[in-house]
C-alpha cells in the first residue's frame, strides 16, 4: 500500500504511535483525541469509523515539556517526525497529527471519564488516555463538519454513543448561541440516513 492511501487504523497502529510519542517527549501519559480515540477503549471498533490516515496525539506532559524547552512547540515535534510525509508515514501507511490539549472541544471534566489503555514501551508502560465515546461524539458534532455527522450517526447507531450523553455534552461545551446548531447536526446524525462510508477522515 502506497503512503496516503487509506485503511483501517487498528490496534497495532495505536500502540506504534503511543510508543513513538512517548519516547520522543518521556511521556508516562499519551492523549489520544479524534475519532480514532476510540481505539483505546475496545478494539472491535466499526471498520468505518477506522478509516483514517492519521492519529491525533499529544504527550499528557506537553506543558511541561514546553516549558523545558523554550520556542518550541511540541506539536510541532510530533509533526516533523510522525506527522504526513515522514519516514514513520511511509513505513506504517499512517501518520500522527500532533495537536494539543485545545484541538478537541471537551467538557471540562472529560477525564473523570477517560478510558485507558497501558501501553507496553521497552521496559516500562505508558497510559493511552482518550475521551468517553460521548465526548469524542460531542466534539465532532461541536466542529461541525458532514463528516462529523456522519461519524456521529454511525457511532449512535451502533451503541458506541448516546444521544441524551452527547446531547449533555453540547450542552456543556457550546456557548449558547452556536448550541442550537450543534444541537441540530446531532438531529441529523440521529434521524438521518445510514452512512456506507465515511472516507478519509481528514
Amino acid at each position: 500500500m502506497a503512503a496516503g492511501e487509506t485503511r483501517p487504523i487498528g490496534p497495532d497502529d495505536l500502540q506504534r504511535a503511543v510508543r513513538s510519542v512517548a519516547r520522543i517527549f518521556g511521556a508516562q501519559e499519551v492523549v489520544i483525541v479524534g475519532s480514532q480515540a476510540l481505539l483505546v477503549g475496545r478494539n472491535d471498533i466499526d471498520r468505518r469509523l477506522r478509516m483514517s490516515v492519521e492519529i491525533d496525539a499529544y504527550p499528557a506532559n506537553l506543558h511541561e515539556w514546553q516549558e523545558l524547552h523554550p520556542g518550541e512547540e511540541a506539536s510541532e515535534v510530533i509533526n516533523a517526525l510522525l506527522g504526513e510525509g515522514s519516514d514513520f508515514h511511509k513505513a506504517f501507511d499512517f501518520f500522527v497529527d500532533g495537536v494539543d490539549d485545545t484541538t478537541a472541544k471537551l467538557s471540562p471534566d472529560w477525564r473523570d471519564r477517560a478510558v485507558r489503555r497501558t501501553i507496553q514501551v521497552d521496559d516500562g508502560t505508558v497510559e493511552a488516555v482518550a475521551p468517553e465515546p460521548n465526548d469524542i461524539v460531542a466534539a465532532k458534532l461541536a466542529r461541525g463538519d458532514p463528516k462529523d455527522v456522519q461519524f456521529a450517526r454511525i457511532c449512535l447507531t451502533s451503541g458506541l454513543a448516546k444521544h441524551d450523553e452527547v446531547r449533555k455534552r453540547l450542552e456543556v461545551i457550546m456557548a449558547d448561541d452556536l448550541l442550537g446548531a450543534a444541537l441540530g447536526r446531532l438531529s441529523q446524525a440521529r434521524h438521518g440516513p445510514r452512512p456506507q462510508s465515511l472516507g478519509t477522515d481528514r
